[in-house]
């Protein structure tokens, strides 16, 4: 009989008992799929709530490592610099236009009148001192 009751942990009477009436009051206790659903929707609110602390911590962490500005606030200088160069690229474009449109009309109206010979400047000459060596590899 004692290699019977090694395979078992020997517990107080009273506590079997306790037990007993807990596991028999369970029974009796009928949940509805009301308060099924009830006791589910309070599951689901509470493991929102913790989700919801969870994103705000995120939030505030990137707030802080990132010395709380915005994306809006980081990329306004870039988009300064990006209206600034196209501004400076327009006053390019205008100069370029004054300067090179009267020559190049100046170019057709002699090629029209006079036919090619003669308008155009003499191309300059190219020495070997012009050109520039080749970059060391």
């Amino acid at each position: 009989m004692a290699k019977d009751t090694e395979h078992y942990e020997l517990l107080p009477h009273q506590e079997i008992a306790d037990l007993k009436k807990e596991l028999e009051s369970l029974k009796e206790m009928d949940i509805t799929p009301t308060k099924r659903l009830h006791i589910s929707i309070v599951e689901l609110n509470r493991n929102i709530e913790k989700l919801l602390n969870i994103f705000e911590e995120a939030l505030r962490e990137i707030h802080i490592e990132e010395g709380g500005l915005l994306f809006a606030d980081k990329i306004k200088p870039v988009v300064n610099r990006i209206d600034r160069l196209e501004k400076q690229v327009g006053a390019m474009t205008d100069v370029l236009q004054e300067v090179i449109a009267p020559t190049l009309t100046d170019i057709h109206e002699s090629i029209t009148q006079g036919g090619m010979s003669g308008s155009l400047p003499p191309e300059p000459e190219v020495t070997t001192n012009d050109i520039p060596p080749p970059p060391p590899k």
